[in-house]
């Protein structure tokens, strides 16, 4: 019967931390698929904002030099190169532009390359390069394709390591807490068991006592101990 109560006691537990590790799973679960997506919008969200700003750059370089000829599109490069993006900039007819001015050719390229985009890019985004409202080029941005940027994906990393250490700590809690409440119950029993046996016995002086016994439990020992005084 001991062996019983204790295995009950441990079932009990085992539910309970079952339970609890479920629940856990789940919510880690919808915080990570959540905050993944709220990240990629995010990095969806700042690329947008970097291809306006893009070709926002190339328009005023085509403004101050009258002309694709001669535009020094340095900054839209820079820009482009710093988002980890492949840059290609064509007129309004849709043929490309030299995106780097006379003399500088050599030189930029030597140091776009450093940033330049490495890995599989994605599906190309075309914005709209506009001067006055009249529509001049367009900007055509191919940004990696192999998961988020850097800094986003920092954040991504720290933020599965923090859901992973709360699930760990609530999986120690759950633990202790199945202990204690599968002891509170589990204890009234194994007393009241205990009592009926010395009753069996011929110990008419056998009592469960059970005045500390959580609910439905102490009303049984009450009702034991009735019995008892009965006899």
């Amino acid at each position: 019967m001991h062996k019983l109560l204790g295995s009950l006691g441990v079932r009990l537990a085992l539910a309970f931390v079952a339970v609890a590790l479920a629940a856990t799973a789940v919510l880690s679960a919808l915080v990570l698929v959540t905050a993944n997506r709220e990240v990629s919008d995010l990095v969806r969200t700042q690329q947008q904002q970097r291809g306006l700003d893009i070709a926002a750059a190339a328009g005023a370089a085509y403004q101050d030099a009258g002309g694709w000829e001669t535009a020094d599109v340095r900054a839209a490069l820079v820009l482009a190169t710093t988002s980890g993006a492949e840059l290609t900039l064509s007129d309004v007819a849709g043929a490309l532009v030299d995106p780097f001015p006379p003399g500088m050719g050599d030189r930029m390229s030597r140091m776009l390359e450093l940033g330049a985009p490495s890995g599989a890019l994605g599906a190309p985004k075309l914005f709209p390069v506009e001067v006055g409202g009249e529509t001049i080029g367009t900007v055509t941005l191919r940004f990696p394709s192999s998961g988020l940027p850097t800094p986003e994906q920092g954040l991504s990393d720290a933020l599965a390591r923090t859901v992973a250490v709360g699930a760990a700590l609530a999986a120690l809690v759950a633990f202790a807490a199945a202990i204690f409440v599968s002891r509170r119950i589990t204890r009234p029993v194994v007393a009241l068991t205990a009592a009926a046996r010395q009753l069996e016995s011929g110990d008419q002086t056998a009592r469960a006592g059970l005045v500390d016994a959580p609910g439905e439990l102490r009303e049984l020992g009450a009702a034991f101990d009735r019995m008892a005084d009965t006899l």
